[in-house]
């Protein structure tokens, strides 16, 4: 039985049975992640009925048990919801803090900076090119993923030499892990979107690019790799979607493009900027609809959660 490694990549035979032809969304996120992964958890607004205060009863047949038993029920429904709905974040609140997040996207000579301060402590502070180094070091099976998987849904391109290969045939015929030396052959064990992850992961944050309070996500819809022999690294410019909300409700909210680097020669060094942040102007109409849709699918993620504490504690 094969396994996944931290990167989404199958450790056993090289490939990821997962396939997502050009796109990849990447879900490698902290414990910090609180509504990062519920979208198939969800239930449909006109089930939970959270906005609703009050419960009534249509059936009482003038028994004062039934009467009292309902009014109970009643009161326990509401105090539940009014519980889930003082947690939630109000409308006007979501959406003055979503507005202001697009509107940190829009300014990206301010923003690009921090956010590339903000990835060049993340990899000082983690020791990124050390332990990047020691992943590929152990995982010779990333070399039959890229040649196999990678490969055929991304663009590439190696130079070796004075000759610059860009024919995906001659790439994966050449450079075979018996055909080449430990060093190349580490590159090209590193050239996929493993290399992606590291940077991703400092990029998510309630305050950086990838906000998991507002459910967004990032997907690599544009992925190419330059891997130069002759210097011994290996470049990866992309493109990532900024998607917000689940699958059903999708809101592409604009792009960024990243450079992210890895090289062996004088040490590992494994560099990652933003290069282009591109969010369109939103009409309010727009992001008041967002953000009601997030309110609704915060207070589902909370009407859960005690649904779970509470079958959990019955249960013991």
């Amino acid at each position: 039985t094969s396994k996944m490694d931290r990167h989404g990549v199958e450790e056993e035979d090289g490939t990821n049975n997962d396939e997502r032809s050009s796109s990849c969304v990447w879900s490698r996120r902290s414990s910090k992640s609180l509504y990062s992964d519920i979208d198939s958890l969800i239930f449909s607004t006109d089930e939970l009925h959270l906005s609703d205060g009050t419960t009534t009863n249509n059936n009482n047949n003038g028994n004062d048990d039934e009467t009292n038993t309902s009014t109970t029920t009643a009161d326990t429904l509401n105090s539940d919801r009014e519980t889930v709905s003082s947690s939630s974040v109000p409308s006007q609140s979501l959406f003055n803090e979503l507005s202001d997040y697009v509107q940190y996207l829009r300014e990206p000579v301010t923003t690009i900076p921090q956010l590339n301060a903000m990835l060049r402590d993340y990899m000082t502070r983690n020791d990124i090119s050390i332990l990047l180094l020691k992943y590929y070091a152990s995982h010779p099976r990333l070399t039959k993923y890229t040649l196999k998987t990678e490969l055929k849904r991304m663009s590439y391109a190696v130079r070796d030499g004075e000759e610059l290969i860009t024919d995906p045939a001659l790439i994966r015929h050449r450079y075979a892990p018996q055909k080449t030396t430990p060093e190349k052959d580490l590159l090209f064990r590193a050239a996929n979107q493993s290399l992606l992850a590291d940077a991703i992961e400092a990029l998510s944050s309630e305050t950086a690019l990838i906000r998991p309070q507002f459910h967004v996500t990032a997907r690599a819809t544009d992925c190419r790799f330059f891997i130069d022999l002759t210097n011994y690294r290996v470049r990866c410019d992309c493109v990532l979607q900024l998607t917000s909300l689940s699958r059903d409700e999708r809101w592409d909210m604009g792009v960024a493009r990243i450079r992210v680097m890895f090289s062996l020669r004088g040490g590992p060094c494994y560099e990652t900027e933003i290069r282009e942040l591109d969010v369109p102007l939103y009409e309010e109409a727009v992001l008041a609809r967002v953000a009601n849709c997030l309110r609704k699918k915060r207070g589902s993620m909370l009407n859960l959660t005690k649904g779970w504490w509470c079958e959990d504690r019955i249960g013991h």
